[in-house]
């Protein structure tokens, strides 16, 4: 309980502080009312306590995963990643195509970077492997075929 009344004398201490500092303006009635939060926070912080009760919030319900929007920013993530490596690619004079396979797992991680192209593979691997920061054991390089 006394630290309870000393932070309030310690607050309104403070707020005294405050309007003789604080210019006029604008600028001080938002000073004043973001004040004015923490003036009630510091008065009403010992409830819970007073109640003998725990106010830790338990959630309620049970929680899913939407499998449909994960597998939807999966493919959204693989589809960017791949137009940006061929653009990075025809950029440096390697035109491929590129699709990617993320991990299973609910990270991003690039599991392999499937690539069909008619360029020198080790140019390729080497500006997939620099561009992506991935171990060039996941990459694979097709040969197109006419």
């Amino acid at each position: 309980m006394a630290h309870w009344i000393t932070s309030i004398v310690g607050v309104i201490c403070l707020g005294i502080l405050l309007e003789i500092v604080l210019p006029d303006g604008k600028t001080a009635k938002y000073v004043r009312g973001a004040f004015s939060i923490l003036v009630i926070l510091v008065i009403v912080a010992p409830l819970p306590s007073l109640f003998k009760k725990d106010w830790t919030p338990q959630p309620q319900g049970t929680f899913e995963v939407d499998d449909e929007y994960v597998n939807l920013t999966y493919s959204s993530y693989c589809a960017k990643l791949s137009e940006g490596l061929e653009n990075y690619l025809e950029a440096n004079g390697c035109a491929a195509e590129v699709k990617l396979v993320l991990d299973d797992g609910m990270s991003f991680a690039i599991a392999a970077v499937n690539i069909t192209t008619d360029a020198p593979e080790d140019k390729v691997v080497e500006l997939v492997k620099n561009r992506l920061n991935v171990s060039e054991d996941i990459i694979y390089i097709f040969q197109k075929t006419s």
